[in-house]
Parts: C-alpha cells; sequence; structure tokens
C-alpha cells in the first residue's frame, strides 16, 4: 500500500467512526512525509520506504479505533432501526399479500422489490453492528441506496396517480427514501477529489 492509499483508507475508517477532523489526516501525512524521507536518506527505495513507514505507523484501523466516535454512532443507531421497519414492514406486506391476494397487485413485482429490500437491510444491520465493515459492504450498500430511492420515487408517483390509495405505500415510501439517504451519508465508497488530489504525488 501507498501512503496517499493508506490515507484514503484512513479517511474511511475515521468517517464511518463519526471523526470529521482534517487535522487528524494533515498530522497523519505529515508524519508519513517524514518517515518516508527519513528512510530515503537511508538509501532505500521509495516502495520500502513507504512500506516501512507505513508498518511503523500502524495499520488504518487500529489509529482511527484510537479516536472515540462522534455522532455518527447515532445516525448508525437510526440506520438500523429504519432498516429494520422496513424489513418488518416488508416481511408484514408479504404475508398479507400472500393470505389475502388482492387482483390488483403485481406478485412478481412486489417480490421483486421486497427480495431488495430484504437484502439491504439485511447487509445494514450488518454493516451497523459491524467495527469495521469491509470496502466491498460498504459499495454494495452505497449502490442498494440508489435502487431503494429509486423504489421509493416510483412509490410515490403511483401513491400520487392512482385512483385507489394503498396505504402500505405511504409508510414504505418515506421508510425507504430514509434509509437510502441516511446509507449513503454514512456508507463512504471513495475518497473525496480534494483528497485525491491532495495526496496523489505522495
Amino acid at each position: 500500500m501507498t501512503v496517499a492509499g493508506y490515507l484514503r483508507q484512513l479517511r474511511l475508517e475515521l468517517t464511518a467512526r463519526g471523526v470529521a477532523d482534517s487535522r487528524i489526516l494533515d498530522e497523519a501525512r505529515d508524519h508519513l512525509e517524514d518517515a518516508v524521507a527519513e528512510e530515503l536518506g537511508h538509501g532505500r527505495r521509495l516502495d520500502d520506504a513507504e512500506r516501512e513507514a507505513l508498518a511503523r505507523f500502524g495499520a488504518p484501523q487500529i489509529v482511527a479505533a484510537g479516536f472515540p466516535r462522534g455522532r455518527g454512532r447515532m445516525l448508525d443507531r437510526l440506520l438500523a432501526s429504519v432498516s429494520g421497519l422496513n424489513i418488518a414492514a416488508t416481511l408484514w406486506l408479504s404475508g398479507s399479500l400472500l393470505v389475502l391476494a388482492p387482483a390488483r397487485a403485481n406478485h412478481a413485482r412486489w417480490f421483486l422489490a421486497g427480495a431488495v429490500i430484504l437484502t439491504h437491510g439485511s447487509l445494514t444491520l450488518a454493516a451497523t453492528a459491524a467495527e469495521y465493515p469491509s470496502e466491498r459492504l460498504r459499495t454494495t450498500l452505497a449502490a442498494g441506496a440508489a435502487v431503494l430511492l429509486a423504489l421509493a420515487a416510483a412509490s410515490a408517483f403511483q401513491l400520487l396517480s392512482e385512483p385507489h390509495f394503498e396505504g402500505f405505500r405511504l409508510v414504505l415510501t418515506p421508510l425507504l427514501t430514509l434509509q437510502g439517504a441516511l446509507t449513503l451519508v454514512r456508507v463512504p465508497i471513495r475518497s473525496g477529489p480534494g483528497v485525491a488530489r491532495r495526496h496523489r504525488n505522495l
């Protein structure tokens, strides 16, 4: 891993803990730059110098764990609660659909949407419970959040345009919107362009 890659990972870990102080990254960058320069002064190649400096500094997860969680933890709990509500509502509605079998129901479309909601909700609960959710999981959740927002938009359109009122859409639409929005806020999948430019030449 390069210094630039390390700083990107450290930023993700800090963000996941709700720590938003940019001075931490600035201090880490300065420290690593000095350590790399010291190793280069001992005759090491650049990749070896970076590897040694990073080994002495510590893994990003360990460094981030040294800082107390910020308000992000409260958002994690809110996201987990909303996901749990969506899972419960989806299971209840699916059961009602099977038992009552309304004539207008599109079973295929509902169960496809329900599978997305249940899968995303389960993965969200796993991510909010984990100390260090993997980057792959965070990327999957961010992509799924876009799907949830699309489902919410479609549900809102049907709620407003169809002549008959469907109460379950009134419940699911805001819950799906909230879950999708909170996921995008709490699940960083890449460092911002400013950070990338700042560390490009490290």
